[in-house]
C-alpha cells in the first residue's frame, strides 16, 4: 500500500504539470511562473524532535499571460501543492500514554488564486494520505538512524493514526495595505474542512519587497509566508500572528483537542542576483489538553541561480 501511496501523489504531480505544459490550449493562455518551497523543523526553532517537528511545502505556480497581476479573476492564476508533515509525541522512545499520537501526512491539490487591487484569495482542494502508508515513519527511522538521534520505538509506531484519504477543501482571504513606500500590513482569514476543520484570522507585516513582484502563500503548519515569482532584491522582514478556532480534527481525538490554537513569527528573507536565502521562526501554542508547553519551529529556504 505504502509504494501505491509513493506511486499515486507522484502521478498526479506529473500528470498534473505535464498536462499544464503540454496542452496547447492551456499553453496559449497561461504561463508557468516558477516554484515556491518551505522547508520547517523544530530542530531548527528550540532544538527539540517533538509535536509539529517537521513539514516541507512545495508550489508550482501558472499564470494567465499577458494581463496585469493586479487583477485575476479565480481560475487565472493555478497552483500545484505538495506538502509532507509529520507530527510526533514528545518522546519518541517512552512516550506519555497522554500525549498526541504520532501523525505522517501527504498530500498533492489544486488550488486557484485571484487578487481585485487590495484584495488577494485562495480557493483550492487538496488529497490528503495519512498513517503508516505514507512510509513517513520509514523515512524517519533511517534518517535518525543515519545522524544518530532517538529511534521511534514500536510503540509509537504501532500507536500512530491510521491509514486515511482526506479530502480537504480551504481557502483564505488577504487585504493588503501600504503603510508607507517600504511597509505593508496585510490582515487575512482563512478556513479549513477536511483533515481538520478551523477558520483563522491574523495579519502579516512585511517591512521590504518581500512579495511584491510575485505571488505570496502561506505554509499551513506554521504560517509563515514563502513565494513564486518574486524577483524582488534586498532585504525583508516578515513578522505576523494569529488566532484559530479548531472544530475537529483528524490528528487529535475529540477528549484530546484544544479548540484554541495561536501562532505568532518573524522572518527575514534576503535575494540577490544569484542566490536567495529566508529564515524564520515560529511560536505555536498547545495543540491538545495535555500538551504543557509551547514550541519553536524553524522554517528554511535556499535557493542559487547559476
Amino acid at each position: 500500500m505504502s509504494f501505491r501511496i509513493w506511486t499515486f501523489l507522484s502521478t498526479i504531480a506529473i500528470s498534473i504539470h505535464l498536462s499544464l505544459q503540454g496542452n496547447p490550449a492551456f499553453a496559449q493562455g497561461y504561463e508557468y511562473v516558477g516554484q515556491g518551497r518551505l522547508f520547517s523543523n523544530d530542530l531548527f526553532g528550540d532544538g527539540n524532535d517533538r509535536w509539529r517537528t517537521g513539514a516541507y511545502s512545495l508550489s508550482f505556480l501558472w499564470d494567465r499571460a499577458g494581463l496585469d497581476r493586479a487583477q485575476r479573476r479565480p481560475g487565472e492564476v493555478v497552483e500545484l501543492r505538495l506538502r509532507s508533515e509529520l507530527i510526533t509525541p514528545e518522546s519518541l522512545t517512552n512516550p506519555d500514554p497522554d500525549d498526541r499520537r504520532y501523525a505522517g501526512m501527504l498530500s498533492a491539490g489544486l488550488h486557484t488564486h485571484f487578487r481585485q487591487q487590495a484584495v488577494e484569495g485562495r480557493l483550492g482542494l487538496d488529497l490528503v494520505v495519512t498513517g503508516p502508508q505514507t512510509r513517513l515513519d520509514q523515512l524517519q527511522t533511517r534518517t535518525h538512524r543515519l545522524v544518530g538521534l532517538p529511534l521511534p520505538s514500536d510503540a509509537v509506531l504501532d500507536a500512530q493514526i491510521a491509514d486515511g484519504f482526506h479530502p480537504t477543501l480551504s481557502g483564505d482571504l488577504a487585504w493588503q495595505t501600504r503603510l508607507s513606500d517600504n511597509m505593508r500590513l496585510r490582515p487575512f482569514a482563512e478556513w479549513q474542512i477536511g483533515v481538520e476543520w478551523l477558520v483563522r484570522v491574523g495579519a502579516d507585516m512585511i517591512i521590504g519587497d518581500f512579495g511584491r513582484e510575485g505571488f505570496v502563500f502561506r505554509d499551513p503548519s506554521v504560517g509563515q509566508l514563502y513565494t513564486a515569482g518574486d524577483s524582488a532584491r534586498g532585504l525583508s522582514l516578515i513578522a505576523g500572528a494569529d488566532a484559530a478556532y479548531i472544530g475537529q480534527s483528524v490528528l487529535l481525538p475529540g477528549d484530546q483537542l484544544r479548540q484554541d490554537r495561536h501562532r505568532v513569527r518573524v522572518g527575514l528573507s534576503w535575494r540577490g542576483k544569484r542566490a536567495r536565502a529566508f529564515y524564520g521562526a515560529t511560536w505555536l501554542s498547545p495543540e491538545f489538553t495535555r500538551q504543557s508547553r509551547t514550541q519553536i519551529v524553524g522554517s528554511v529556504k535556499l535557493g542559487f541561480t547559476f
